[in-house]
């Protein structure tokens, strides 16, 4: 409705509903504010391929910055690339991290690793005075405790994309947090059609347009997105290899909850040494294996607590 409205109005008139008037006059002085305090704050952007997902959040990143975000020190593709970024913070003066999932969330081994990740993240990370936006293909791909920290603060939602090259523009639909509790709820609900029944269901808090990036800065994004799913390519040959030694974690990480008494002291401790020795592991698996143990009896003291 609102995009046939947009095609139907003058030049002129197109411009006028290319406003970032909300998100400047009440997302970013909120977000300014909370990060101030030492709040971490995130900002969450989805979208089915080709909607213009990273072309927002750099859009998103430079009106909080007020400046154009630094490709090398704020804009990571992939995990590895992101938690690098956002540790060098400090000495590179990034005040946005932009993580493009980029293909990151394809298999979900590395899905559940990313949002161990991002929960130790938002317990750290608030110190370095840094407004995080994460590019997802779709906001159930974080677990429920993710927004249960109140860090993701907003969801845009980028939908309706023209072909028009006169009237190129893709449209943006806003949610807070609460409003990403009402998506999750009527996620089962509408668990057997695809994901625009469920947006349906829940009204924004307002919907606007926006343009791509100009030709120069477009292309370098690109450029340095390509180069990175490249690498990945590049990576392809060892997935059998991957699946294989996570298969022998998950089966090891089983064992390990089970005999609780056996792997874990009484003060919480994991005994790392005694995983590797009884499964004979690499240090760096049976220290994952210690990391996924611990954060999940966190996880559920912390579900427990009253």
């Amino acid at each position: 409705m609102i995009l046939q409205i947009l095609l139907k109005l003058t030049k002129q008139e197109v411009w006028d509903k290319l406003t970032f008037k909300y998100i400047d006059q009440n997302i970013i002085p909120r977000t300014k504010k909370r990060i101030e305090n030492n709040k971490p704050t995130c900002y969450l952007v989805t979208g089915y391929l080709g909607q213009g997902k990273t072309t927002l959040a750099v859009i998103l990143a430079e009106r909080y910055k007020k400046s154009r975000i630094n490709y090398a020190t704020e804009y990571a593709v992939g995990g590895r690339d992101f938690i690098k970024k956002l540790k060098a913070s400090p000495e590179s003066g990034a005040k946005v991290i932009l993580y493009d999932e980029a293909g990151d969330f394809s298999k979900k081994r590395t899905l559940t690793a990313f949002n161990q990740t991002l929960n130790q993240v938002f317990e750290i990370y608030r110190a370095f005075n840094v407004l995080l936006i994460i590019v997802l293909p779709n906001f159930t791909k974080l677990d429920k405790g993710i927004y249960d920290t109140g860090a993701v603060r907003v969801l845009f939602n980028c939908h309706s994309r023209t072909d028009n090259k006169v009237q190129n523009y893709t449209l943006a639909s806003v949610y807070p947090l609460s409003g990403i509790y009402y998506l999750l709820a009527y996620v089962d609900k509408y668990r057997p059609k695809i994901m625009d029944y469920v947006y349906k269901a829940n009204k924004p808090i307002t919907t606007f347009a926006y343009k791509d990036l100009p030709p120069e800065r477009s292309k370098e994004l690109h450029e340095i997105s390509f180069a990175q799913k490249i690498k990945r390519m590049d990576n392809l040959g060892s997935v059998q290899g991957s699946s294989e030694q996570y298969e022998k974690m998950e089966e090891v990480y089983e064992k390990v909850m089970q005999q609780q008494d056996k792997f874990i002291s009484k003060t919480g401790k994991v005994k790392k040494s005694l995983i590797m020795f009884e499964f004979r592991l690499q240090d760096r698996i049976a220290m994952a294996i210690k990391q996924k143990v611990e954060y999940e009896i966190n996880n559920t003291q912390g579900t427990n607590t009253v």
